[in-house]
């Protein structure tokens, strides 16, 4: 029943879920500690287990040739003032590498992002626009979330990383913005500024790991809207080094 009602809302985490008890139990406990009851597992354990007895096992040159690396950043305070947070090479990326893929949440109109002045509709007990003033309400902010989207002002797309891209700030070469942005690379003829650069997934015509965007960027507004709306999603972006990156540097971006 739980296996069935998860896949209404999520197939691929229905998926990792066991389909009877006695798979369930395998994968929640280990042989040795079914046979010693006195054991006992933490929820790390319970979780490697249940993970091993449901996904499909891959061998390690099948990772190396298939999947792109989530974890190459890792988050940490940015060394461009002001800039909050930010994301680290947790290892060493070579020049024209893949730094992080990034799947998009597609948000079809913007305008839903934006905040109103609330008050309390004493019928539903709910919060609702104060229109009070006017039947038109003008927005007073917009949510965080835009903070860390890509958009066009001729567009009401708003295109929002979903995985560790987002901790990516920004970097010109034009101007000082410090930290590590500002470092100059030696090995570009003693440029400073980014060294990583976002592009549409499988722009550089090579087989990607995400096949639909290529498909996407042919499509009208519309078309891509429909998708949005029927649950599909299909834009994605690459983020790729533009020199090698050392661990521990901050990757920063272009700024257009």
């Amino acid at each position: 029943m739980i296996k069935g009602i998860t896949s209404l809302l999520n197939k691929r985490a229905s998926s990792l879920i066991p389909t009877t008890t006695k798979k369930y139990l395998k994968a929640m406990k280990r042989d040795d500690i079914i046979k010693n009851e006195n054991k006992t597992m933490s929820l790390d354990d319970i979780a490697l287990n249940l993970a091993h007895n449901t996904l499909i096992p891959r061998t390690l040159d099948w990772i190396r040739n298939e999947g792109q690396c989530l974890d190459n950043l890792i988050p940490g305070l940015s060394t461009i003032p002001d800039a909050g947070r930010g994301g680290f090479a947790q290892r060493f990326i070579p020049k024209d590498s893949m730094v992080v893929p990034a799947p998009l949440l597609q948000i079809m109109n913007r305008d839903s992002l934006f905040m109103y002045d609330l008050i309390l509709d004493e019928k539903t007990g709910k919060m609702k626009k104060d229109t009070s003033q006017t039947s038109h309400p003008k927005p007073t902010s917009q949510q965080m979330l835009v903070n860390y989207c890509f958009s066009h002002p001729d567009v009401d797309i708003l295109l929002c990383p979903q995985s560790n891209a987002i901790l990516i700030n920004h970097c010109s070469n034009r101007k000082s913005y410090g930290g590590d942005c500002e470092k100059y690379n030696k090995n570009e003829g003693g440029k400073r500024g980014p060294n990583a650069k976002i592009r549409w997934a499988g722009d550089d015509g090579r087989e990607s790991w995400d096949p639909n965007t290529q498909n996407w960027l042919k499509m009208t507004m519309t078309q891509i809207k429909d998708l949005t709306y029927s649950t599909k999603r299909g834009l994605s972006f690459d983020i790729i080094a533009t020199r090698d990156i050392s661990p521990g540097e901050e990757v920063s971006n272009f700024l257009f």
